[in-house]
């Protein structure tokens, strides 16, 4: 992982990217990562997901973050929090950045992506709303629905 290195390495990487305009994806599993696993599939995921450093270096116009939640949105709650003040500082700054949030157990990513959504878009009241979904019952169980 000598891209993480701080140093040389991790700058000659950016600056690669930089002059060809390409984005570095960025990788957030901390998370993930934040306490003991709950559950089997946070346990399954703890095991398979780096635990690398990550970063907020923008190298294209379309910074992609990835990141791993976990089940429980109140669990994730204070991350998302400060991603989306970022989120919202790239769009204020003209990026166009792409998000793709994760979480062990799968039926939880849509409600937890729309968690993040609505904490941008308090940054961002100008962001359009996400369309309207059926609750589900894990939806209900984050508690993003009555």
């Amino acid at each position: 992982m000598d891209w993480f290195d701080e140093g040389d390495l991790e700058a000659r990487l950016d600056g690669l990217l930089q002059s060809l305009q390409m984005d570095r994806v960025l990788f957030d599993s901390s998370p993930l990562n934040s306490q003991d696993a709950t559950d089997a599939f946070e346990e399954a995921s703890q095991k398979r997901k780096p635990k690398s450093p990550f970063r907020t270096t923008i190298t294209g116009k379309r910074p992609m973050l990835r990141l791993i939640g976990r089940n429980q949105g109140v669990e994730v709650s204070e991350y998302w929090k400060q991603w989306s003040q970022t989120i919202a500082n790239w769009i204020r700054d003209g990026y166009q950045p792409w998000i793709f949030s994760h979480a062990p157990d799968d039926t939880y990513a849509p409600g937890l992506a729309r968690m993040l959504h609505d904490m941008i878009r308090i940054e961002l009241p100008e962001l359009p709303e996400l369309p309207k979904l059926a609750p589900t019952p894990t939806m209900k169980q984050l508690r993003l629905f009555d």
